[in-house]
């Protein structure tokens, strides 16, 4: 091969390469910026869907919810008695079926195959103000972030947050229970 040949070569093997850099060094502010409002992605076995969609679901609870006293502690502890974050997400969730159910039992006159649908009870609760429109948002919300959990077997979420997962949970929680005992909104 003659030198310009093998210089010619050369440019094509790397032109993208340098282009892609040169466009990363300048646009580089920009980039990161944009890294910092991903949704969804995966690094190995990492994902960061969940957590990041559970603190944005925090934030907005705190305006509908009635606070519970959940602390960091009893989640850590829930954690650790289910056996994982993942378990506890699973756990935490039943306990929230449970007290939907309650509440159609007691609250609504829902006929049987309707009143054991969790989704469906708080939807009447809901449309009949016995619970805030925003209490079935974050149900339905939550029940996005169970099912991913439950679906992949391999999917384990990070300790802090499954932590907010669990309070988000006690909060929906408390607000169903006091709904439960007549003094829903």
């Amino acid at each position: 091969m003659d030198l310009p040949t093998f210089v010619i070569e050369l440019l094509k093997a790397t032109l993208w390469p340098l282009t892609a850099l040169t466009i990363a060094v300048i646009y580089r502010p920009q980039l990161s910026d944009l890294l910092l409002r991903v949704r969804k992605g995966k690094v190995g076995p990492a994902e960061f869907e969940f957590e990041q969609r559970v603190a944005e679901l925090q934030a907005h609870a705190a305006l509908a919810l009635e606070p519970s006293t959940t602390v960091d502690d009893r989640a850590t502890a829930a954690i650790a008695a289910a056996g994982g974050t993942r378990e506890a997400v699973l756990a935490a969730w039943r306990e929230i079926e449970s007290a939907a159910i309650e509440l159609g039992q007691r609250r609504l006159e829902l006929e049987p195959v309707l009143g054991r649908s969790p989704l469906l009870v708080l939807r009447k609760a809901a449309y009949e103000r016995i619970i805030p429109r925003d209490a079935l948002v974050l149900f339905t919300d939550l029940r996005a972030l169970r099912n991913r959990v439950a679906g992949d077997a391999a999917f384990t979420p990070a300790e802090d947050a499954t932590r907010d997962f669990l309070s988000l949970v006690a909060d929906l929680a408390s607000t169903l229970e006091t709904a439960t005992q007549g003094d829903g909104k």
